[in-house]
Protein backbone atom coordinates (compact mmCIF):
# COMPACT_ATOMS: atom_id res chain seq x y z
CA UNK A 1 0.00 0.00 0.00
CA UNK A 2 1.31 3.50 -0.57
CA UNK A 3 0.79 6.41 1.34
CA UNK A 4 -0.13 9.67 -0.42
CA UNK A 5 -1.21 13.60 -0.07
CA UNK A 6 -4.61 14.33 -1.26
CA UNK A 7 -5.55 17.70 -2.26
CA UNK A 8 -9.00 18.07 -3.26
CA UNK A 9 -9.34 14.43 -4.00
CA UNK A 10 -6.64 14.51 -6.35
CA UNK A 11 -3.24 13.11 -5.50
CA UNK A 12 -0.45 15.38 -5.31
CA UNK A 13 2.07 13.47 -4.22
CA UNK A 14 2.77 9.64 -3.32
CA UNK A 15 5.72 7.80 -1.39
CA UNK A 16 6.00 3.96 0.03
CA UNK A 17 7.09 5.19 3.58
CA UNK A 18 6.51 9.06 4.44
CA UNK A 19 8.17 8.27 7.94
CA UNK A 20 11.75 7.45 6.31
CA UNK A 21 11.45 9.72 3.35
CA UNK A 22 9.87 13.16 4.47
CA UNK A 23 10.47 15.17 7.77
CA UNK A 24 8.11 14.43 10.70
CA UNK A 25 5.75 17.75 9.69
CA UNK A 26 5.51 17.13 6.03
CA UNK A 27 5.11 13.06 6.48
CA UNK A 28 1.99 13.68 8.71
CA UNK A 29 0.51 15.26 4.64
CA UNK A 30 0.98 11.96 3.57
CA UNK A 31 -1.27 10.25 5.56
CA UNK A 32 -4.01 8.79 3.36
CA UNK A 33 -3.77 5.25 2.28
CA UNK A 34 -4.22 4.64 -1.53
CA UNK A 35 -3.73 1.69 -4.07
CA UNK A 36 -0.24 0.47 -5.34
CA UNK A 37 -1.51 2.00 -8.66
CA UNK A 38 -1.88 5.71 -7.71
CA UNK A 39 0.13 8.32 -8.97
CA UNK A 40 0.25 12.04 -8.77
CA UNK A 41 -2.88 13.65 -10.85
CA UNK A 42 -5.18 10.75 -10.03
CA UNK A 43 -8.05 11.36 -8.31
CA UNK A 44 -9.01 9.34 -4.46
CA UNK A 45 -12.41 9.72 -2.84
CA UNK A 46 -11.16 7.57 -0.31
CA UNK A 47 -12.98 4.13 -2.12
CA UNK A 48 -12.56 4.91 -5.75
CA UNK A 49 -9.29 5.30 -7.55
CA UNK A 50 -9.78 7.25 -11.31
CA UNK A 51 -6.56 7.30 -13.21
CA UNK A 52 -5.70 10.98 -14.91
CA UNK A 53 -6.30 10.67 -18.35
CA UNK A 54 -2.81 10.61 -20.26
CA UNK A 55 -3.03 13.41 -23.00
CA UNK A 56 -2.44 12.08 -26.73
CA UNK A 57 0.70 13.85 -28.01
CA UNK A 58 -0.69 16.37 -30.46
CA UNK A 59 1.39 15.45 -33.07
CA UNK A 60 -0.87 11.86 -33.34
CA UNK A 61 -3.85 13.76 -34.10
CA UNK A 62 -4.87 14.13 -37.49
CA UNK A 63 -4.86 17.16 -39.44
CA UNK A 64 -7.51 17.41 -41.85
CA UNK A 65 -8.78 20.12 -43.98
CA UNK A 66 -11.86 22.01 -43.35
CA UNK A 67 -13.85 20.58 -46.28
CA UNK A 68 -12.06 17.08 -44.55
CA UNK A 69 -13.19 18.07 -41.05
CA UNK A 70 -16.87 19.04 -41.88
CA UNK A 71 -17.15 16.03 -43.98
CA UNK A 72 -16.56 14.21 -40.17
CA UNK A 73 -20.18 15.20 -39.70
CA UNK A 74 -23.29 13.44 -41.15
CA UNK A 75 -25.87 15.44 -43.40
CA UNK A 76 -28.35 16.12 -40.20
CA UNK A 77 -25.85 17.12 -38.18
CA UNK A 78 -24.07 19.62 -40.22
CA UNK A 79 -27.82 20.68 -41.20
CA UNK A 80 -28.24 20.87 -37.70
CA UNK A 81 -25.26 22.75 -37.05
CA UNK A 82 -26.08 25.18 -40.04
CA UNK A 83 -28.97 26.17 -37.79
CA UNK A 84 -26.72 26.75 -34.77
CA UNK A 85 -24.66 29.46 -36.47
CA UNK A 86 -27.46 31.69 -36.81
CA UNK A 87 -28.81 31.56 -33.46
CA UNK A 88 -24.88 30.46 -30.74
CA UNK A 89 -22.66 32.97 -30.90
CA UNK A 90 -19.29 30.28 -30.28
CA UNK A 91 -20.58 28.24 -33.15
CA UNK A 92 -20.94 31.19 -35.51
CA UNK A 93 -17.63 32.41 -34.48
CA UNK A 94 -16.03 28.88 -35.01
CA UNK A 95 -17.29 28.28 -37.57
CA UNK A 96 -16.40 31.71 -38.59
CA UNK A 97 -12.91 30.97 -38.85
CA UNK A 98 -13.37 27.13 -40.63
CA UNK A 99 -14.94 29.18 -43.64
CA UNK A 100 -12.51 31.62 -43.83
CA UNK A 101 -10.39 30.41 -47.31
CA UNK A 102 -6.65 31.38 -45.46
CA UNK A 103 -7.25 28.11 -43.03
CA UNK A 104 -5.96 25.07 -44.51
CA UNK A 105 -5.83 22.53 -42.09
CA UNK A 106 -8.04 21.77 -38.68
CA UNK A 107 -6.08 20.22 -36.44
CA UNK A 108 -7.65 17.67 -34.10
CA UNK A 109 -5.65 17.94 -31.47
CA UNK A 110 -5.77 21.38 -30.70
CA UNK A 111 -8.00 22.32 -27.21
CA UNK A 112 -10.53 24.69 -28.96
CA UNK A 113 -11.31 22.19 -32.15
CA UNK A 114 -12.02 19.19 -29.53
CA UNK A 115 -14.09 22.26 -26.99
CA UNK A 116 -16.12 22.95 -30.18
CA UNK A 117 -17.24 19.07 -30.66
CA UNK A 118 -17.53 19.10 -27.49
CA UNK A 119 -19.42 22.02 -27.39
CA UNK A 120 -21.69 20.80 -30.28
CA UNK A 121 -22.55 17.61 -27.95
CA UNK A 122 -24.30 19.90 -25.12
CA UNK A 123 -26.34 21.27 -27.73
CA UNK A 124 -27.79 18.28 -28.96
CA UNK A 125 -26.05 18.47 -32.43
CA UNK A 126 -23.94 15.70 -32.45
CA UNK A 127 -23.93 12.85 -29.43
CA UNK A 128 -20.85 11.97 -27.30
CA UNK A 129 -20.12 8.73 -29.32
CA UNK A 130 -20.10 10.95 -32.23
CA UNK A 131 -18.06 13.30 -30.63
CA UNK A 132 -14.99 10.69 -30.07
CA UNK A 133 -15.63 9.48 -33.73
CA UNK A 134 -15.19 13.13 -35.32
CA UNK A 135 -12.18 13.68 -32.73
CA UNK A 136 -10.58 11.02 -34.21
CA UNK A 137 -11.42 12.39 -37.88
CA UNK A 138 -13.86 9.62 -38.63
CA UNK A 139 -15.05 11.30 -42.23
CA UNK A 140 -18.48 9.24 -43.32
Amino acid sequence: MKYAKVSNDVIVGVTLNPQECFHPTIALKYSTEVPDDAEPGDKWDGETLTKREVPTPLESYKKLSPIQFKLCFTPSERIAIAALKETDLVVADAYSILDDPRLTEVDLGLKSNRDLIDYLVTLNAITPERATQIKSGIML
